[in-house]
């Protein structure tokens, strides 16, 4: 799926690619249903391009953009250009692997999409999946919102309690991403040790304080000489950083999720009330408890 989305990522100008890969992933969820799309969006959650300040895309990752694309295509019925399945030899139209989702339309809503990323950080907000779901609704959250309301047109209730059903999504999302609360326990880099200044405070101590070893020739014993020493200094740093860094990522990433709900949808909200007549009337889109 990573080659296949990146492709339709790069090659929006061609009609015909962009038809086929929607027609693809749309029968591909109709055979595996949401554990497809589980599995899609936890193969490309790496390769998203998040970088908002550069000119050009990165042709190697997916832009955000796209795979939103691809997730509102799969609310549509799509033609199969070039009859591939014809080529399939089951029973067609094809239907679900499995039996309990016979019952169930053959699409999906971005708000279903939303709420099943939701499910896997509420479930498990620390874990590897939990870490990806999260990046997918970094990437997708404020498309969506944006998409809602303008397909909502001058149906204020509508887009009112869409507004309302994603702000219970994100109670829960914040409610059971308490594992993310916790302190970081990692090594720590004590004040002025930058890379400039660590070089130097170590050399002047390994001089200045270090006695006078003398190596005996015969002896098989091996002594680490400074310019080692300070490799493995700066390659200790350069993990703890990295620590520091896989510690803040998935915390960060929550906290531009809460802050692309509260800044998207607060100013709608008193918009839609104002036009409602209803302008002191003051809906919480987070409760205390998300505080």
């Amino acid at each position: 799926m990573p080659t296949i989305l990146r492709i339709y990522s790069n090659y929006q100008s061609n009609k015909m690619v962009v038809t086929v890969i929607e027609f693809i992933v749309k029968q591909l969820y109709i055979l595996h249903r949401k554990p497809f799309i589980l599995q899609m969006l936890g193969s490309v959650a790496s390769i998203l391009d998040m970088d908002e300040t550069a000119i050009y895309g990165d042709a190697n990752k997916i832009q955000p953009r796209r795979l939103f694309d691809i997730l509102l295509s799969l609310e549509r019925h799509h033609e199969d250009p070039l009859h591939i399945l014809d080529l399939v030899t089951i029973q067609k139209p094809l239907r679900a692997l499995d039996f309990c989702y016979h019952e169930e339309s053959d699409s999906v809503t971005l708000l279903e999409a939303v709420d099943m990323c939701v499910t896997v950080v509420a479930y498990s907000a620390d874990s590897k999946r939990g870490h990806q779901m999260l990046t997918i609704l970094e990437a997708i959250l404020g498309l969506v919102l944006r998409h809602l309301q303008a397909t909502a047109g001058r149906d204020l209730r509508q887009e009112k309690e869409t507004i309302h059903h994603v702000a219970v999504a994100m109670k829960t999302l914040v409610t059971n991403c308490e594992p993310l609360a916790k302190n970081y326990t990692g090594p720590q880099k004590s004040a002025g040790e930058g890379k400039g200044s660590s070089r130097v405070t170590y050399s002047k101590t390994s001089k200045a304080y270090n006695p006078a070893i003398d190596i005996d020739d015969d002896s098989h014993s091996k002594y680490m000489s400074d310019s080692k020493r300070y490799q493995a200094y700066e390659r200790d740093m350069e993990d703890s950083e990295a620590l520091r860094h896989d510690f803040r990522q998935p915390r960060d990433t929550l906290l531009n999720v809460v802050a692309e709900l509260l800044t998207t949808c607060s100013q709608r909200l008193a918009e839609i009330n104002k036009k409602a007549g209803q302008e002191s009337k003051h809906s919480d889109l987070l409760d205390t408890k998300c505080h």
